[in-house]
């Protein structure tokens, strides 16, 4: 499914207000994207592939997506892909790209969820630029099963034996509970053009 900008952030401010009325306790909220398409082909080292045209074009929408939330912070890993991904809203929203090892390690996530929850209030939006294989990851803990994740646009490949995310248009909402609970997760895409 195709949709704007417009209807994205409506989609993902009503699930987050749905998801903050239906418990008594107030969560964070992840915005998880994958980085933007990049260069191909590409020699040098994979940390600075950089983005193409199409990839820059989709750090610009997520830039517009992300305008009109209260994103408190934004986290990538250490490659130029991601950096540049979310440079556009960090500039826009006057916030600095932190690096974190969760977004290229998902050994690591229990310790940034740990930092999230301690950091930031309730309503908070928290980006999240990552990679195809890590999204799955982080899904997986999240308590989503393998069916759903297909239905998200994520599909088991056979030659990396893993999940990756299909494409470069997926959009996971995540609210994060402070009960030790299930993370509530939704998934939209988003167009460039």
């Amino acid at each position: 499914m195709q949709v704007s900008c417009n209807y994205l952030r409506q989609m993902i401010l009503s699930a987050a207000l749905l998801c903050l009325s239906v418990t008594s306790l107030s969560a964070q909220t992840l915005l998880m994207v994958r980085h933007g398409e990049k260069s191909e082909p590409w020699l040098a080292e994979d940390r600075l592939q950089p983005l193409n045209e199409d990839g820059v074009r989709r750090a610009a929408r997520l830039k517009d997506l992300v305008m009109s939330l209260d994103v408190k912070a934004i986290y990538t890993s250490n490659t130029t892909r991601t950096v540049s991904t979310a440079m556009p809203s960090a500039l826009a929203l006057s916030l600095r790209p932190m690096v974190h090892i969760a977004c290229e390690n998902a050994d690591s996530l229990d310790s940034f969820l740990a930092m999230v929850r301690e950091t930031y209030q309730p309503s908070d939006f928290i980006l999240v630029v990552s990679h195809s294989n890590i999204i799955p990851q982080w899904l997986s803990k999240f308590r989503v099963d393998a069916s759903t994740m297909t239905e998200m646009g994520i599909s088991y490949d056979n030659r990396y034996k893993g999940y990756l995310v299909d494409g470069y248009d997926g959009v996971w909402l995540v609210n994060l509970p402070f009960d030790a609970g299930s993370p509530h997760v939704r998934y939209a895409k988003m167009d460039v053009y």
